[in-house]
């Protein structure tokens, strides 16, 4: 009998989404996930042993996760399993957001994105990105939704999909790495219906100068997104409004002090499970009120 071989990892909340692309680009037949307290049990099968002992030493040499094992286990179709334990992710606003294989049912469908999980870009249903996304369609209600949206940050494009689904004027979406690039033409063509936008691979020095924004979203753990704040500050119009995911509820006191330093004053903060997000404006503007639950 044809054996998998089952690669085991517990991994923290800021080791996660890495520990998934590493798994993805190492060929995993697929996986499973079980939270056990603070951290996240990943369980990963792999067809050929060599290949799973690889990734066990990748794991390692990196050091990303604990509690590393290996095992053998009957042979099975984890990749569907896997399909058949996903669920779309609702954003807000009748708007869901899954793979095109996993279509959300219900009454409540006013537009449906579809992404697929490629390489280190997953399907936007991590709790920031669902946190940057409720964020986002709050602020573009405020405004009438005509207004112009920077999303740092962005991955398989699923904000600036949301963002235009929302009726914004215009999206841009910037990322550093340009493996994103493949993955936000198929998720450009499979949602051709809700609009177009301009991405960009690099800093925001990409961007045209003087180029303003009246919505900056940026989803990026907080040692890499607390340097940009500066860049974010400038990109704003001066009654824009800053969106910061990506943050664990354990970020936030530093998060302020760095928004403060960098002009911004808290609007509203959202949290699911250990994420938190927040509603920035300027400092010395009018600072709306948002209306939002505090707890997803």
């Amino acid at each position: 009998m044809k054996s998998s071989h089952r690669l085991s990892i517990a991994v923290s909340p800021d080791e996660k989404e890495h520990a998934l692309a590493l798994l993805w680009e190492l060929g995993t037949l697929g996986m499973s996930e079980q939270e056990e307290g603070e951290t996240t049990r990943l369980e990963a099968y792999f067809s050929d042993r060599a290949n799973a002992q690889a990734a066990m030493k990748l794991f390692a040499d990196k050091e990303v996760g604990t509690d590393i094992s290996l095992s053998e286990n009957e042979e099975r179709d984890w990749m569907a399993k896997w399909r058949e334990s996903m669920r779309p992710a609702y954003l807000g606003d009748g708007i869901w957001v899954s793979p095109a294989w996993c279509v959300p049912r219900g009454e409540n469908v006013r537009c449906w994105i579809k992404i697929e999980p490629k390489m280190t870009f997953g399907t936007g249903h991590h709790e920031s990105t669902r946190l940057a996304a409720s964020a986002l369609i709050r602020c573009l209600y405020w405004r009438s939704a005509r207004a112009g949206v920077l999303d740092v940050g962005t991955g398989s494009g699923v904000l600036c999909f949301a963002a235009l689904s929302c009726g914004a004027k215009f999206c841009v979406g910037l990322d550093v790495d340009g493996a994103c690039l493949p993955n936000i033409a198929e998720n450009r063509t499979g949602n051709g219906g809700i609009g177009s936008a301009r991405f960009f691979v690099g800093t925001v020095d990409a961007l045209a100068a003087g180029a303003r924004f009246h919505v900056v979203a940026m989803n990026i753990a907080y040692n890499l997104s607390a340097p940009l704040l500066p860049d974010i500050s400038r990109l704003c119009v001066p009654d824009g409004d800053f969106i910061w995911s990506g943050l664990l509820g354990s970020d936030r006191g530093e998060a302020l002090k760095a928004a403060r330093a960098n002009d911004f004053r808290l609007s509203a903060e959202i949290e699911d499970g250990e994420w938190w997000c927040g509603i920035f404006g300027p400092a010395r503007g009018r600072v709306r009120a948002f209306s939002m639950q505090r707890r997803l």
